[in-house]
């Protein structure tokens, strides 16, 4: 029995191990793939900025999008937030650009605790949840904007800055990595993600963490918009289309579970992140249009779902 015992243990570390280094794999093949096609060009320092702007947006909105992953829920809104978010800190800003910062922020934290609310008090599973309210704040958007372009004081043009970026970047993503692991919102995420049930009974109150969960969510999706907004120097109808998908994709090749609970890993967000940033970047520099690269995401969104999915909790997506 001791020695079945420990050959199991062994297995399953070897298991382990191996899905730990899946997204690692992943990362080296495809730099490699995109560097010889390139020509060279996806390691000049020139293409390495881009592929840091790509990181920047999506790193941060996977970083909020981890508690709510941990809890077993996706956030299909995140670009319809992101571009809200935008729209506001543009319209705020030509009165205030300080305001402006903080304006986009709440929008989010707002839409995040709509999503939430609906989620956790009425009871409607995350997916259909945010890919209703998605189009609702798609709406709003298109219609502060009336069909213009807002564009960004110049007074504010010095926030395209990387080494800024670079810092939010960091502090972010660390201070989410201490939370996700060490802190009790974060352990409480993914109790719930294993065993809702389970996890009210143990005193958890699962419908407040729920909901901050997308709180979280939601303010970093406005954070992302707001920085849309600087690096394009304006917010048009169609600012943070297509961000849900490349954060959510990011997370399931960064290896973290669709499934929610203990066994998610905030290493995924970082790795994940960056993965993503050259996956993007390195289709630009192959020259793929617009319709391919979505062809190809699909694909890859449709594969890394099928991968993450947990048969044995047909109640994956809550």
């Amino acid at each position: 029995m001791n020695h079945n015992s420990e050959k199991t243990h062994g297995i399953r570390n070897v298991r382990s191990v191996a899905v730990q280094a899946v997204p690692i794999v992943i990362l080296a093949v495809i730099v490699v793939f995109f560097e010889i096609i390139s020509d060279g060009k996806l390691l000049t320092s020139r293409n390495m900025k881009a592929i840091f702007n790509n990181m920047f947006s999506i790193a941060i909105g996977a970083a909020g999008v981890s508690f709510l992953m941990a809890q077993g829920n996706l956030d299909f809104s995140l670009g319809g937030i992101a571009g809200l978010s935008a729209a506001v800190s543009g319209i705020v800003a030509v009165q205030s650009p300080i305001l402006s910062v903080f304006a986009g922020i709440l929008v989010g934290c707002a839409c995040g605790w709509l999503n939430g609310f609906i989620h956790a008090k009425l009871h409607v599973a995350s997916i259909i949840t945010t890919l209703s309210t998605a189009y609702i704040f798609r709406g709003i958007q298109c219609t502060l904007l009336d069909t213009r372009a807002v564009g960004l004081p110049a007074s504010m043009m010095w926030l395209e800055n990387r080494n800024l970026k670079l810092v939010i970047m960091i502090v972010i993503l660390a201070i989410c990595g201490v939370v996700y692991t060490n802190f009790r919102f974060g352990k409480q995420c993914k109790a719930i993600g294993s065993r809702a049930e389970a996890a009210h009974q143990s005193g958890i109150f699962v419908d407040r963490i729920r909901i901050a969960a997308f709180v979280v969510a939601g303010g970093f999706a406005g954070i992302v918009g707001f920085f849309f907004l600087v690096r394009a120097a304006s917010v048009s109808a169609n600012t943070g289309s297509g961000f849900e998908f490349n954060v959510l994709l990011a997370m399931l090749l960064g290896g973290v579970s669709i499934s929610g609970g203990t066994s998610t890993r905030y290493r995924g967000v970082i790795i994940g992140s960056l993965i993503m940033a050259v996956l993007s970047n390195g289709m630009t520099l192959w020259n793929l249009d617009v319709t391919t690269q979505q062809l190809i995401r699909g694909l890859i969104f449709l594969f890394a779902v099928t991968s993450s999915f947990d048969r044995k909790n047909l109640a994956v997506i809550k």
